[in-house]
């Protein structure tokens, strides 16, 4: 609200009776929020002084002004407090809390990995292994590798890729694969592939 309002809005509010703003006070409906400080000043300074001449409402409004802008700072340091607190308490808590160090054991080869592993080698033989489209084996469970004991694996599957031409075939392979546990995890090595 501009001064020119204000000044207005107090020349209203003088004129008007003390009841008739306690009324407007008490109903809220009859006035802006901008305008309950000015009505609190205006009764104020009928209670205070019944001359009107030891202070100007102006003073007042300021004075309230002052006391709202103060209430509002005190308001916001307080819930800043009350966030440095709760990161406080967070940061405590977390420092007495033990997590249990997470156990990273290494799988034992499957035909899974046995899959996942034989598309290492089998993009190292195509004239372009960035076009390669491998199939989904949770899609079809024949294309996994099937477990010829002692470590063994074999994987009959398909890879889709560019040629040469950059015309883009199908190539079914089979590789036969060996997995070998170690503590750093499988080692994997290719026994033999064959393109069909």
């Amino acid at each position: 609200m501009n001064d020119k309002r204000k000044q207005q809005l107090i020349r209203v509010y003088e004129t008007l009776p003390t009841d008739k703003l306690k009324e407007m006070l008490s109903y809220k409906h009859s006035c802006m929020k901008e305008e309950v400080p000015l009505i609190k000043a205006e009764l104020f300074r009928r209670n205070t002084d019944g001359t009107g001449n030891s202070f100007s409402s102006e003073s007042v409004i300021k004075k309230t002004d002052l006391v709202y802008v103060k209430i509002k700072r005190r308001m916001l340091l307080q819930k800043l407090a009350l966030v440095v607190l709760g990161i406080g308490v967070l940061w405590i808590v977390g420092l007495f809390t033990e997590s249990e160090p997470e156990q990273n054991t290494p799988s034992k080869p499957n035909g899974y990995t046995a899959f996942y592993q034989s598309q290492y080698y089998v993009k190292q033989q195509l004239k372009s292994p960035s076009t390669a489209k491998f199939p989904n084996p949770l899609n079809n469970r024949e294309l996994l590798g099937v477990d010829l004991g002692e470590g063994k694996f074999r994987v009959s599957a398909y890879v889709d890729s560019q040629n040469s031409f950059g015309v883009v075939m199908r190539n079914r392979y089979t590789c036969t694969l060996i997995g070998i546990e170690t503590v750093d995890g499988n080692k994997w090595i290719l026994e033999s592939m064959e393109f069909y």
